[in-house]
């Protein structure tokens, strides 16, 4: 009927989507912040390696290395692994990635200004800032929230290489 078709058009074409969860933002921040300490150690093109949002088994997929990210406000923070078998050695040089957030702090900064951040970087490459935003939407952020993101975040990463003589639960 021409309802469906109606609706259908309206829901493939809707541009704005929900807010992020607070759970989303804690996790888009901690790949961003390990995306924007990437692009400054090892340069723009690792733009590409970022894929987590689209729902890949690792965050940063990269024909010679692979990144697992995981975010927490906990003051200890805990890693959440799923699926199971995200921590399993693949033969590259693979890395977890904790980033453990605090509200404010020195040093400080919230998504849209570490996003933002990230855009600066990538302004005179194209195709890697079309990766980026075409990454990002995938998370589910939209500019037209970012008013609603305002929360100052301060932050810490550690990295933990894991092989196959990483004492991990499988």
């Amino acid at each position: 009927s021409f309802d469906a078709i109606l609706q259908n058009f309206e829901e493939t074409f809707q541009t704005v989507s929900d807010p992020l969860s607070q759970s989303e933002q804690t996790g888009l921040f901690g790949e961003l912040v390990t995306l924007y300490n990437l692009i400054l150690q090892r340069g723009v093109q690792t733009t590409n390696a970022w894929v987590g949002p689209t729902g890949t088994l690792h965050d940063f997929e990269d024909e010679d290395w692979h990144i697992e990210v995981k975010s927490s406000l906990l003051p200890d923070p805990v890693a959440r692994i799923h699926p199971e078998d995200q921590l399993e050695p693949n033969g590259l040089p693979f890395n977890l990635v904790v980033v453990s957030l605090s509200l404010g702090g020195e040093n400080t900064a919230s998504l849209p200004d570490l996003i933002q951040l990230i855009r600066d970087e990538l302004s005179g490459s194209d195709g890697l800032l079309l990766h980026f935003e075409t990454t990002l939407a995938c998370s589910g952020y939209s500019d037209d929230h970012a008013d609603l993101y305002d929360r100052d975040y301060s932050w810490d990463v550690s990295r933990l290489p894991i092989d196959e003589d990483t004492p991990v639960l499988y």
